[in-house]
């Protein structure tokens, strides 16, 4: 008896035990299935690597609705400290009668960046200093031991958002939350990043560091990504 009470205990503590939070960026590929307000609509993938002293991102969306379908691709590069280098972001709407693609690349240099799309070639002169949405939030979390609480400001720049301004934004640690991913289920780390007015995303990382589940609440959708 006293043996299984044992047992007991060490189950019990052991499923109260915090995630041990990630010492590194992790560097790798994922897959994702994608929903939208609980149905199924299409696929993701993620890639974070280093090259030449830069962390490179990548961002592939693919979803259909009806007659609809929309693509985009997302790179990111970023020096070490996370300061930015390039983003491009290329963007492909179609349905029944026609195709739209918009595809923007742009160059950072301090708070200077240049904006090049097919029609346009320009130079902004950014108020405060820019980040982009890559590895900048992950590294100062792993600086900071991912203590619950900590919250990480910055000013996003994103042109196919706004051209001539950064936009607020924040990651937050929440805490711990339980999710089943891949068949079983699992005690993960709980993010929520905020970009000022646009969108809120709950965003669920293991001990590596890998996003198992992001939420992602915008125009009165929510948009699932679960890892394959």
């Amino acid at each position: 008896m006293n043996k299984l009470y044992s047992l007991l205990l060490v189950i019990i503590l052991s499923s109260c035990t915090a995630v041990i939070p990630p010492k590194e960026l992790p560097l790798g590929a994922w897959k994702y299935r994608l929903y939208i307000n609980g149905i199924k609509s299409g696929t993701a993938s993620m890639s974070i690597a280093q090259k030449d002293n830069t962390y490179v991102s990548t961002l592939t969306l693919a979803l259909k609705q009806g007659f609809k379908k929309y693509h985009s691709h997302q790179i990111v590069i970023e020096n070490l400290d996370g300061s930015p280098v390039y983003l491009e972001i290329d963007n492909i709407n179609e349905d029944k009668n026609k195709k739209f693609r918009l595809r923007t690349k742009t160059y950072f240099r301090g708070n200077s960046v240049r904006v090049i799309t097919e029609k346009n070639n320009a130079t902004v002169e950014l108020r405060k200093q820019p980040h982009i949405d890559g590895v900048f939030f992950m590294l100062n979390l792993i600086k900071r031991d991912f203590k619950i609480g900590t919250e990480i400001k910055t000013n996003l720049y994103d042109p196919t958002v706004e051209v001539e301004e950064t936009i607020p934004a924040s990651m937050k640690v929440i805490g711990f939350d339980r999710h089943r991913i891949r068949g079983s289920l699992r005690k993960l780390i709980h993010l929520r990043m905020n970009i000022d007015g646009i969108r809120s995303t709950d965003i669920f990382i293991n001990e590596k560091g890998i996003r198992d589940l992001i939420i992602i609440k915008m125009l009165n959708n929510t948009i699932n990504l679960v890892r394959q």
